[in-house]
C-alpha cells in the first residue's frame, strides 16, 4: 500500500499518544516505514514550497530532519491538528497576519492531497471550528436532543462545565462517550442511537467524531469534537480505515 501520513496534534509526533497508538496499530500489520508521524511544530518549522501541477497548487514540506512530505506519495492522511503554531513570518507586522498566513498554508497543504484526508478542511478551515449553535442545529436534524445550555465543541471543557453547573463532580450524571470512525460507531447504547450518531457525523462532514452524552433518560448531547482521543480498539479502527484507503489508492494507481 502507499504510505500513511499522521499529522499529530502535539508539537512533536512522538509526544502525541493518539497518533502513536494509530501508528503502532498500522506498524503491527504492515511495514513500519508505511506510516509517517509528523508533529504540528515539526510541520510548521519545515521549509515550505509550492509547485503548480496541472494548474493545481501542490505544496511540499521539507522537515528539519530532511524528510520531504510530498502529497503525491501518500495514500491516506489523518489530521489531528486544529491549527499550526505560528512560526517564521518574522517580518510580519502583526501576530494576526502571521497566524492567517500560517493557516492559509496549512489549509492549502491539506487540500493538496489527492487522497481523502480524515479531518481535512471545509469552508471554515480545518474541521471542528463550527459554533456550538451550528452543532446543535445539525444534531437536531439528526434526531439528537441537546442540553439546554448548549454544546461544548471539545470534551476538554466538560469537566469545567460539570463543576460550574453542579458544584460537585460526583453529583453529575454518568456520561456516555461515542466515537464515529467512518461507518463504524463505538459506544452507542442502541442501534438507533448509533444511526443518529453516524448521521450527525455525515452531516458535519466528519469521518472521525467524538460525541459525549449525559446519562439521563433524555440522553442529551453535551459535546462534539472531531479530534477525540484515540486508543485501544478505536485507534485500531482508525488504523484499519487508513490502511484500507492507502491500499485502495495504490490499486487505483
Amino acid at each position: 500500500m502507499k504510505r500513511v501520513l499522521i499529522i499529530a496534534g502535539c508539537p512533536f509526533g512522538w509526544l502525541d499518544r493518539s497518533a502513536s497508538e494509530v501508528a503502532n496499530a498500522i506498524s503491527n500489520t504492515h511495514d513500519a516505514d508505511d506510516v509517517v508521524v509528523v508533529g504540528a511544530m515539526e510541520l510548521a518549522t519545515g521549509s515550505w514550497s509550492h509547485r503548480i501541477i496541472g494548474g493545481e497548487s501542490s505544496p511540499t514540506v521539507r522537515l528539519k530532519n530532511g524528510m520531504l512530505i510530498d502529497a503525491e506519495e501518500f495514500g491516506a492522511v489523518l489530521n489531528l491538528v486544529r491549527s499550526l503554531p505560528v512560526t517564521g513570518f518574522a517580518r510580519a507586522q502583526h501576530h494576526d497576519r502571521a497566524y492567517d498566513e500560517q493557516q492559509a498554508l496549512f489549509v492549502g497543504f491539506l487540500r493538496s492531497f489527492p487522497c481523502r484526508v480524515i479531518n481535512s478542511v471545509d469552508a471554515q478551515g480545518p474541521l471542528g471550528r463550527r459554533s456550538p449553535m451550528r452543532w446543535s442545529t445539525l444534531a437536531h436534524r439528526c434526531g439528537i436532543d441537546t442540553a439546554a445550555d448548549g454544546i461544548t465543541t471539545g470534551t476538554r471543557l466538560l469537566a469545567q462545565r460539570a463543576m460550574s453547573s453542579s458544584g460537585l463532580m460526583f453529583e453529575t450524571p454518568p456520561l456516555t462517550n461515542v466515537t464515529v470512525v467512518g461507518e463504524r460507531v463505538f459506544g452507542a447504547d442502541s442501534p438507533v442511537h448509533a444511526r443518529q450518531c453516524r448521521r450527525l457525523a455525515r452531516a458535519a462532514g466528519c469521518e472521525l467524531l467524538g460525541l459525549q452524552f449525559n446519562g439521563g433518560p433524555q440522553r442529551q448531547l453535551l459535546a462534539a469534537d472531531p479530534f477525540p482521543a484515540l486508543s485501544g480498539h478505536i485507534a485500531h479502527a482508525v488504523a484499519r480505515l487508513l490502511c484500507e484507503r492507502a491500499g485502495a489508492t495504490e490499486r487505483v494507481a
